[in-house]
């Protein structure tokens, strides 16, 4: 999922809350949404918070690999 700046503050939180929502009523035998976020690009999982996620827990990414030309 992605979004473009222009778009209104908590965008990205309004959809995540939408979308869960609309599961939930669509398809109320789903207990659980798991989201994984590249914590290299998107912060500390603020949208996700929002969204009313529960954070588990934390993993490291071992194949994380530098571009030697920056």
């Amino acid at each position: 999922m992605a979004f473009d700046e222009d778009l209104p503050r908590n965008s990205e939180s309004r959809c995540i809350a939408i979308s869960i929502r609309l599961i939930k009523k669509s398809a109320p035998r789903i207990k659980r949404i798991i989201s994984f976020a590249d914590g290299t690009q998107c912060g500390d999982g603020t949208i996700y918070r929002a969204s009313g996620f529960k954070l588990v827990g934390i993993a490291t990414n071992s194949s994380l690999r530098i571009d030697p030309k920056t």
